[in-house]
């Protein structure tokens, strides 16, 4: 918007959603399983309780798709809930929280990144205030947590982007101030549903990506405040 350029628009003849309009699409039918998974007093996704998850989000894709036509309903159907040739959104996602093995006791949802946080590089530190919104944070019984976004293509390429690092970072100061105690992130995951591995994970990367962001962050706003921000 700021500068002005034109929106990503463009969709092949077997899609009947641009990739923008399939991406809101998906975050909103995540988050409202989620929601209605906890307000039933559910949380982790396993084996015992698959075809229920299955099912409520079957219910909730078809409530968020009911104003449709019905040839595109049908393919925005397939789409998240898969068919005969090939898994959707909703089993992809399902299988991949199956694998992870951590209990999750709740979960925040379109949790709100905004304040002045702390970015060091070195001797050098800096305040830097952030906004943004993290799709999903999983909360564990120790005090960990992970960090959850989802991506209806592919994921970014870790060597450029800061957002799961960041938003892990500035999600353990918050959840510090506003719940008490020592709150870490032990992992961040790109749900991907364009990529062929679903999930990827930073895992054991995930301390060190965080500082490698931070000192990013603060020599990227150290550059702006000087007047340097031209595109790289």
């Amino acid at each position: 918007d700021v500068l002005g350029l034109e929106g990503e628009t463009g969709q092949d003849d077997e899609q009947i959603l641009t990739q923008q309009e399939r991406g809101r699409l998906m975050h909103d039918v995540l988050e409202k399983f989620f929601r209605r998974w906890q307000a039933d007093g559910k949380q982790a996704i396993t084996l015992a309780n698959l075809e229920d998850a299955l099912e409520t989000f079957a219910i909730v894709a078809d409530e968020l798709i009911e104003g449709l036509s019905r040839q595109d309903r049908e393919l925005v159907r397939s789409w998240l809930r898969g068919s005969v040739a090939e898994r959707g959104v909703a089993e992809r996602l399902f299988v991949a929280e199956i694998e992870d093995q951590s209990e999750v006791v709740e979960r925040l949802l379109e949790y709100r990144i905004e304040g002045k946080f702390e970015a060091a590089s070195g001797t050098e530190s800096s305040v830097v205030e952030l906004r943004g919104r993290v799709d999903r944070v999983d909360l564990y019984a120790d005090k960990t947590f992970r960090v959850v976004d989802y991506k209806a293509g592919r994921q970014p390429r870790a060597a450029v982007s800061l957002q799961l690092p960041v938003y892990a970072r500035c999600a353990e100061t918050q959840l510090r101030s506003d719940r008490g105690g020592e709150w870490r992130a032990t992992d961040a995951v790109y749900m991907a549903f364009g990529d062929p591995r679903t999930a990827v994970s930073l895992g054991r990367r995930m301390s060190g990506a965080m500082d490698t962001a931070q000192e990013r962050v603060h020599d990227v706003t150290r550059k702006i405040n000087a007047g340097e921000f031209n595109p790289a």
